[in-house]
């Protein structure tokens, strides 16, 4: 399985080691699963986003046929055999989710639902299509859905929309597009769309916009970039964008900007490093950058911080454990009250299942934490959880 992800040889520069705290203190009570196996679909294998809507939240859910081909086709960009992605809408006390979408809501070419936001009073669904690019969903109910586009906004090579912020009252979409460079495109209506930036911004290499944020009444987008490092760059307008970071901030094998979240007064973002674990970096104003956390906190495994929330004042990050692409895994969660020293919520998954690998998304619903996984020997779940 060595063919899933790129051999990289990269020189950066070295900057001085700092000092990493973590403890083995827990700050989460009452973690309980919410959700059937898989959502009763053994070939579920990612809860990619969960946002709120209407008081209710929903998740986005990619579904791949052969786990190994499904872990292959995200790393690489690729399709592989899927029934269709799938959306679920759930309200505490009912662990069974109502299924609002499925079969790749008119395909199963549409492999998974990316990333859902509520923009104007409607929610919108991106999915990952990589043989017919992108499209973007509407529904005005959460149940009944039309597309708004279609076809990777034109270029098919646009496999995934990744990821959706509102920015100066418009809705913004960045995608992963590894043939031309990522792009941007926006809309004041959910209906017409138009390009604010392509060929990866202003580098090629960057396949991905891979997360999105406003921070000081500023747009901030983090890109994937295999060879070179990820890139940050900022926005006042959401049209002209200036470098804040590049080259993976000149740390060795740092590839992408997997989350971004504000947390007291800062920027923290989570990266993947597949050379030496992931990182957290933290700006305070939006400009310069300092690592807080580093070689996948306290298991070098864990290459991907694949998602960042705030809950109960303090800051969560869930990883991906890399060991499932040579055997098996399961997440890690930590989290910090301060930003730089680290707690171990768990490094052995919720119940110590192996092949549940990441935790791949999180959101809050009044005072819970919902935490969705992924899974490549067992089927992807819901848990919540309180604060102490």
């Amino acid at each position: 399985m060595h063919r899933i992800l790129p051999i990289l040889s990269i020189l950066l520069l070295a900057f001085p080691a700092f000092s990493q705290t973590i403890t083995s203190t827990t700050t989460l009570d009452n973690i309980q699963q919410v959700s059937r196996d898989g959502f009763a679909f053994p070939t579920n294998q990612f809860v990619w986003t969960m946002t709120e809507f209407n008081g209710e939240i929903y998740a986005g859910i990619g579904n791949w046929t052969d786990s190994e081909s499904g872990l292959s086709a995200w790393f690489n960009g690729i399709s592989a055999d899927s029934k269709g992605g799938q959306i679920l809408k759930y309200r505490p006390g009912n662990p069974n989710w109502l299924r609002v979408a499925e079969s790749g809501l008119t395909s199963a070419t549409n492999e998974g639902v990316r990333v859902l936001l509520e923009f104007q009073g409607a929610l919108y669904a991106a999915t990952q299509n990589p043989t017919d690019g992108c499209e973007i969903w509407k529904s005005t109910d959460g149940t009944t859905w039309t597309t708004v586009s279609s076809g990777g906004f034109g270029n098919t090579h646009n496999l995934a929309g990744v990821a959706m912020i509102e920015f100066g009252g418009e809705l913004y979409v960045a995608t992963e597009n590894r043939t031309d460079g990522a792009e941007i495109w926006k809309s004041a209506n959910g209906t017409s769309w138009s390009q604010v930036a392509s060929a990866g911004v202003d580098n090629l290499r960057n396949v991905s916009i891979s997360a999105m944020i406003e921070y000081g009444s500023k747009l901030y987008v983090g890109t994937t970039n295999y060879l070179e490092g990820f890139y940050l760059y900022t926005s006042i307008d959401g049209s002209a964008f200036t470098p804040v970071l590049s080259k993976g901030n000149s740390f060795d094998g740092e590839m992408g900007i997997l989350d971004m979240e504000e947390f007291s007064g800062g920027l923290y973002l989570s990266t993947f490093n597949i050379r030496k674990g992931c990182s957290v970096f933290r700006s305070l104003d939006g400009t310069a950058f300092t690592q807080v956390a580093k070689e996948g906190i306290s298991d070098e495994g864990n290459t991907f911080g694949l998602s960042l929330q705030v809950f109960g004042g303090r800051i969560y990050l869930g990883t991906l454990d890399r060991s499932p692409i040579y055997s098996t895994g399961t997440f890690d969660l930590y989290s910090s009250g301060d930003g730089t020293a680290w707690s171990a919520e768990t490094t052995e998954g919720f119940e110590g299942i192996e092949g549940e690998i990441s935790i791949r998304s999180m959101t809050t619903l009044q005072d819970t934490l919902l935490l969705g996984t992924g899974s490549v020997e067992s089927n992807t779940r819901v848990f919540a959880a309180e604060a102490k």
